[in-house]
């Protein structure tokens, strides 16, 4: 069932989220209609190395609302997370 196929595909999505040991940027529009607030947090909080920047004055497509959000946001990454 498709169902059942989606639900299992989910959890090894998750757990291979969880699996990462490099630190993650995990990049949300604040007014993306794809991913959650509420998941971008659960991304977080599964991922040890994880974190999370809410791109302002975007929707899901970051990189062509705010070009320079994100820019900022993954030199800022980049540099602390070295």
């Amino acid at each position: 069932e498709w169902r059942a196929w989606a639900d299992a595909e989910t959890k090894v999505l998750w757990d291979a989220l969880a699996r990462i040991p490099c630190p993650i940027l995990i990049v949300r529009g604040a007014a993306s209609d794809v991913l959650s607030p509420d998941t971008a947090e659960r991304m977080v909080e599964a991922a040890p190395r994880a974190t999370l920047v809410e791109i302002p004055r975007a929707s899901h497509s970051v990189m062509l609302d705010n070009p320079e959000g994100l820019r900022s946001a993954v030199a800022e990454f980049a540099l602390t997370d070295a």
